[in-house]
């Protein structure tokens, strides 16, 4: 892989067990984009921050 072609994603989970069957949980997390990711017109930022909150049912 040339330089500059790279992609790396890093994050956590919290999960919150509210019952057996359902739980609470909320991701944290960053992706940083090399230089040829980052020159491309569709990438704005080179590094783009996440969050995403949700509900689990088991069934």
């Amino acid at each position: 892989m040339p330089l500059g072609e790279w992609m790396l994603d890093l994050g956590t989970r919290a999960d919150c067990r509210v019952t057996p069957q359902h739980s609470l949980f909320a991701d944290l997390g960053v992706v940083a984009y090399g230089d040829r990711f980052a020159a491309s017109p569709l990438v704005d930022r080179r590094t783009v921050p996440s969050v995403r909150v949700g509900w689990l049912a088991r069934f």
